[in-house]
Protein backbone atom coordinates (compact mmCIF):
# COMPACT_ATOMS: atom_id res chain seq x y z
CA UNK A 1 0.00 0.00 0.00
CA UNK A 2 1.55 3.66 -1.00
CA UNK A 3 1.37 5.91 1.79
CA UNK A 4 -0.88 9.00 1.97
CA UNK A 5 1.23 11.66 1.51
CA UNK A 6 2.22 9.86 -1.66
CA UNK A 7 -1.16 9.23 -3.01
CA UNK A 8 -1.46 13.16 -2.00
CA UNK A 9 1.47 14.05 -4.31
CA UNK A 10 0.51 12.05 -7.35
CA UNK A 11 -3.00 13.35 -7.17
CA UNK A 12 -1.88 17.11 -6.51
CA UNK A 13 -0.90 16.62 -10.57
CA UNK A 14 -4.28 15.72 -11.23
CA UNK A 15 -6.76 17.77 -9.40
CA UNK A 16 -9.85 16.80 -10.99
CA UNK A 17 -9.95 12.72 -11.04
CA UNK A 18 -11.89 10.96 -9.09
CA UNK A 19 -9.76 9.27 -6.26
CA UNK A 20 -9.92 12.76 -4.97
CA UNK A 21 -13.02 12.25 -3.61
CA UNK A 22 -12.51 8.60 -2.47
CA UNK A 23 -11.69 7.65 0.90
CA UNK A 24 -8.32 5.55 1.21
CA UNK A 25 -10.19 2.85 2.96
CA UNK A 26 -12.76 2.27 0.19
CA UNK A 27 -9.95 1.96 -2.25
CA UNK A 28 -10.64 -0.96 -4.54
CA UNK A 29 -8.20 -3.02 -6.71
CA UNK A 30 -9.01 -1.12 -9.64
CA UNK A 31 -8.40 2.06 -7.64
CA UNK A 32 -4.97 1.25 -6.81
CA UNK A 33 -4.24 0.16 -10.46
CA UNK A 34 -5.08 3.33 -11.06
CA UNK A 35 -3.19 5.53 -8.90
CA UNK A 36 0.05 3.07 -10.16
CA UNK A 37 -0.79 3.98 -13.33
CA UNK A 38 -1.07 7.80 -12.38
CA UNK A 39 2.39 7.52 -10.38
CA UNK A 40 3.75 6.11 -13.72
CA UNK A 41 2.91 9.18 -15.45
CA UNK A 42 -0.01 7.05 -17.98
CA UNK A 43 -2.32 9.23 -19.50
CA UNK A 44 -5.08 8.35 -21.06
CA UNK A 45 -5.58 7.68 -25.15
CA UNK A 46 -8.16 9.50 -26.75
CA UNK A 47 -9.58 8.17 -30.21
CA UNK A 48 -9.95 9.63 -33.23
CA UNK A 49 -13.00 10.04 -35.15
CA UNK A 50 -14.61 7.17 -36.69
CA UNK A 51 -15.00 7.26 -40.45
CA UNK A 52 -18.41 7.69 -42.30
CA UNK A 53 -19.83 5.36 -43.61
CA UNK A 54 -22.00 5.90 -47.18
CA UNK A 55 -25.88 4.09 -46.73
CA UNK A 56 -27.51 3.35 -50.18
CA UNK A 57 -31.80 3.35 -50.52
CA UNK A 58 -32.29 0.33 -52.00
CA UNK A 59 -35.86 0.97 -53.53
CA UNK A 60 -34.68 4.37 -55.29
CA UNK A 61 -30.66 3.54 -55.37
CA UNK A 62 -30.33 7.20 -53.68
CA UNK A 63 -26.60 7.54 -52.23
CA UNK A 64 -26.58 8.92 -48.64
CA UNK A 65 -22.92 10.12 -47.56
CA UNK A 66 -23.81 8.89 -43.75
CA UNK A 67 -26.76 7.37 -41.62
CA UNK A 68 -27.06 10.77 -40.00
CA UNK A 69 -27.82 12.57 -43.54
CA UNK A 70 -30.13 9.37 -44.03
CA UNK A 71 -32.61 9.07 -41.31
CA UNK A 72 -32.50 13.20 -41.28
CA UNK A 73 -33.86 12.74 -44.74
CA UNK A 74 -36.35 10.37 -44.60
CA UNK A 75 -37.65 11.23 -41.45
CA UNK A 76 -36.75 7.85 -39.45
CA UNK A 77 -36.23 8.03 -35.85
CA UNK A 78 -32.03 7.68 -35.45
CA UNK A 79 -32.01 4.67 -32.93
CA UNK A 80 -35.05 2.93 -35.48
CA UNK A 81 -33.13 3.35 -38.57
CA UNK A 82 -29.20 1.82 -37.27
CA UNK A 83 -31.46 -0.95 -35.67
CA UNK A 84 -33.17 -0.96 -39.07
CA UNK A 85 -29.40 -0.98 -40.97
CA UNK A 86 -27.95 -3.24 -38.27
CA UNK A 87 -30.23 -5.74 -38.70
CA UNK A 88 -31.26 -6.06 -35.15
CA UNK A 89 -35.16 -5.94 -36.30
CA UNK A 90 -36.96 -8.53 -38.30
CA UNK A 91 -38.59 -5.43 -40.70
CA UNK A 92 -37.35 -4.93 -43.78
CA UNK A 93 -34.81 -2.19 -44.10
CA UNK A 94 -34.86 -0.15 -47.53
CA UNK A 95 -31.02 0.72 -46.91
CA UNK A 96 -27.50 -0.65 -47.07
CA UNK A 97 -24.30 0.58 -46.07
CA UNK A 98 -21.77 0.30 -49.07
CA UNK A 99 -17.80 0.72 -49.41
Amino acid sequence: MIPITEIIQILRKHPTHYLWSKPKPKFVLSDWIELEKLKNEYKKVTHGKGTDKKVIRISDGKIYANGKECYLDNKINRSTFYHLIGGRTKKKCDFKYIK
